[in-house]
């Protein structure tokens, strides 16, 4: 709050030097008019991220010009604010706003983005899950004016300001999909052998992976006649065509996803009701961005009826992998680090490993892996990969030692790529932070000097006050 106004400047409220437009379009005036929508503006950067056209939605919608300013009132805390510079129609869930001929338009857009006003629409919103402000509340917003003449000075230094903070922000744009290509670039190299090249040099006795499948084929079967006697034993498939596959150091050789576990298997299909306290019951969409899985409160709950229905074929346990197998996220792998209980719905499915559980998990997270998944989906519309195509994915075997080292290596450079993305995402919300400082400063009067010579703010409102200087718009208004 600003104790003392600025020389030249004045209060006043937003519905003092705002018109709030109210004119609407008819479904059938409209076929070819730009659209803007709520989802066709990014929160707090005011960037228009596209458009529909008129003759793709159907009921009455607002008009707007070049110039007017689009006020998102439907969740206002999301700031989605923008100033078009073209005519057409919009949401009726967005105000369409014309300043006065005694704001300028670029500082009436700033100054709506600012946090204070944020914070100002949030408290006078109705509403819980849908909250909504309206022109009535927003218009009683007090407003700081400063001169004509310095509101042109405040919006040119503040557009200096924030094009260099643009500039910053567009290049930490580009850091994750950077970060991806040496993430994946990484994973290549390893699972190729050229990471832990040195260490074979240095273990010319290590036993070969050719010995560790023959010994984990060996505990595969006695696993299996232990738990099912009476059961004829089938071994798993080898590696298809591993002629055809790359070449890998002598001490390597390729398996088989199934020779290497001795569990692939998913839960019945039926989706079990949800209940308040019971079983956490994980989807693909819990298998996170960061490398790890959701066990939040947010996660659905099963009874343990459910729980125990569902689960005969597979529950999973500390060092299981959960790997989803349908829809959009299809090719996730997470280890499992903990000893809760839970359960995954059948868009995942449970791997349990007989080698090195991380070593196992990322090669499963590979890009190559990726594509043989998608490869091997089946698609109307949603990919499916079944059981038995992920039991034939390749695996390429390094012996029992090597896999640690393997682990060891791939954990320091994974962990140096989450620093650089923890420390990007806080460069960015200090952008984020710089940007509303720059705004505070230039509505309190720090931003740029005054000029004794301006035409004071308050003769400005007199004009607005006895209707000798306001914008002429055909359009009907409100407020």
């Amino acid at each position: 709050m600003i104790e003392e106004l600025p020389e030249g400047w004045a209060l006043t409220t937003l519905r003092e030097i705002v018109r709030n437009l109210t004119q609407k379009s008819e479904p059938r005036e409209r076929d070819e008019s730009l659209y803007i929508g709520l989802e066709h503006i990014e929160g707090h950067s005011s960037r228009i991220l596209g458009h529909g056209l008129g003759k793709e939605v159907r009921s009455v919608k607002s008009v707007f010009r070049s110039g007017d300013i689009l006020y998102g009132k439907l969740r206002p805390y999301l700031n989605k604010v923008c100033r078009p510079e073209f005519d057409g129609i919009c949401s009726t869930d967005i105000l369409v706003l014309q300043p006065s001929n005694a704001i300028e338009p670029g500082y009436l857009h700033r100054l709506l983005t600012s946090q204070s006003v944020v914070e100002f629409s949030v408290a006078n919103s109705n509403g819980i899950n849908l909250p909504r402000t309206s022109f009535e509340s927003l218009s009683e917003l007090e407003v700081f004016l400063p001169p004509l003449a310095e509101q042109r000075r405040i919006v040119a230094k503040i557009e200096e300001l924030t094009a260099r903070s643009r500039a910053a922000r567009a290049a930490l744009a580009d850091v994750p999909t950077l970060l991806e290509q040496f993430r994946q670039s990484v994973l290549a190299s390893a699972f190729r052998g050229d990471l832990t090249a040195d260490w074979r040099a240095k273990h010319l006795d290590t036993e070969p992976a050719s010995v560790l499948l023959a010994r984990i084929r060996a505990e595969r079967r006695k696993q299996f006649e232990a738990k099912y006697p009476k059961k004829k034993y089938i071994q798993p498939e080898p590696v298809e065509n591993d002629d055809e596959l790359p070449e890998l150091p002598d001490s390597w050789c390729w398996a088989s996803l199934d020779e290497v576990t001795s569990l692939i298997a998913d839960i019945d299909h039926k989706m079990p009701k949800a209940v308040d306290d019971g079983v956490l019951f994980l989807s693909a969409k819990d298998l996170l961005n960061d490398g790890t899985l959701n066990f939040t409160d947010k996660v659905k709950r099963i009874s343990e009826e459910d729980y125990e229905r569902l689960s005969r074929k597979a529950k999973p346990t500390r060092g299981d992998i959960i790997y989803s197998r349908i829809g959009a996220r299809l090719g996730k792998a997470r280890l499992v680090e903990t000893n809760l209980r839970f359960l995954v719905s059948d868009s995942c499915c449970t791997i349990r490993p007989l080698v090195d559980g991380v070593f196992l998990a990322l090669h499963l997270d590979r890009e190559e892996t990726l594509r043989r998944a998608i490869g091997d989906s089946q698609s109307i519309g949603v990919p499916d990969l079944g059981l038995d195509r992920i039991k034939e994915f390749s695996v390429p075997l390094c012996p029992e030692m090597e896999q640690k080292e393997v682990v060891r290596v791939l954990g320091a450079a994974l962990s140096a790529v989450r620093k650089i993305e923890s420390q990007a995402r806080e460069w960015a919300s200090a952008l984020d932070q710089l940007d509303q400082s720059i705004l505070a400063k230039a509505f309190r009067g720090e931003l740029v000097p005054q000029d004794p010579t301006d035409e004071p703010a308050s003769a400005l409102l007199e004009r607005i006050r006895s209707g000798q200087s306001e914008r002429k718009d055909p359009r009907e208004v409100t407020g």
